[in-house]
C-alpha cells in the first residue's frame, strides 16, 4: 500500500525534470503537498455522496488505530484519550467512525455532540450519559468512568495531512494516481511552472 512518503517519491520524480535546473523541490514539501491535496480529494468525494444520496461510503478511507488509552483529568474531573490524529471535516462529525473498548465491538461508545453535551452539563449530575464520548479539539471526552489499562479501539477517517509519513493510506490505484497528478499540478504553480504537457500523471 502506498504511504505519504511514497506518493511524494513519485511526485518528486514526475515533478524534477520539468523544473529548472536550479530549482529543487524536497521530500518534505512534496509530502505536505500530497495530504492536502488527499484530504480535499476524499472531503469533496463524501460531500458529493452525502448530498446526493444522504449517504457516505467511509470504508475505502477508515484508520483504525488499536491501544488508545484513556487517562483522567484531575483538573476537569473527567476521562479522556488524545486523539491519535485529526479527523477529516464531514457532516455530523462523520470522520469519527467508531469507538469502542478492545473485545467488546458489539458495544460501541455512542459519540455526542456540542448541544447534547450543553444540555447533558444542565441537568442533575452535570455529565454525559454512560457510554458516550465527545469529541474536544485534539483528544475524546468520555461519559463514563474509564480505566486507563483498558485498550480502546478507535477507527475513523484521518487527515492523511496529520498521519505518520510511512503509514500505510487506505486509498486504490486510481485515487493514488489522481493525488500525485494533483500534487505535481500544484507544486508547478507553486515554482511559477506550467503543466505544458496537461497528461495525465499517474504511478
Amino acid at each position: 500500500m502506498e504511504s505519504k512518503y511514497s506518493l511524494a517519491e513519485q511526485v518528486r520524480k514526475v515533478i524534477q525534470p520539468r523544473l529548472s535546473t536550479d530549482t529543487k523541490v524536497t521530500q518534505q514539501e512534496a509530502m505536505l503537498t500530497v495530504g492536502n491535496v488527499a484530504d480535499k480529494l476524499i472531503q469533496v468525494k463524501l460531500y458529493q455522496e452525502y448530498y446526493a444520496d444522504g449517504g457516505m461510503d467511509l470504508s475505502p478511507f477508515i484508520q483504525t488505530y488499536k491501544n488508545v488509552t484513556a487517562e483522567y483529568d484531575e483538573e476537569d474531573c473527567e476521562w479522556f484519550a488524545w486523539l491519535p490524529a485529526k479527523p477529516i471535516g464531514l457532516p455530523k462529525a462523520s470522520g469519527l467512525v467508531e469507538l469502542y473498548v478492545k473485545g467488546y465491538a458489539d458495544y460501541p461508545l455512542i459519540r455526542t455532540f456540542t448541544s447534547n453535551r450543553a444540555l447533558y452539563r444542565n441537568l442533575d449530575g452535570g455529565s454525559l450519559p454512560r457510554g458516550t464520548y465527545w469529541q474536544e479539539n485534539d483528544k475524546i471526552i468520555f461519559g463514563q468512568e474509564m480505566s486507563g489499562k483498558q485498550n480502546l479501539i478507535l477507527k475513523m477517517v484521518s487527515q492523511m495531512s496529520d498521519l505518520d509519513d510511512n503509514q500505510e493510506l487506505n486509498i486504490d490505484p486510481s485515487m493514488a494516481a489522481e493525488i500525485i497528478q494533483l500534487s505535481v499540478q500544484s507544486l508547478l504553480q507553486v515554482n511559477g511552472q506550467e503543466d505544458i504537457n496537461n497528461d495525465n500523471i499517474g504511478t
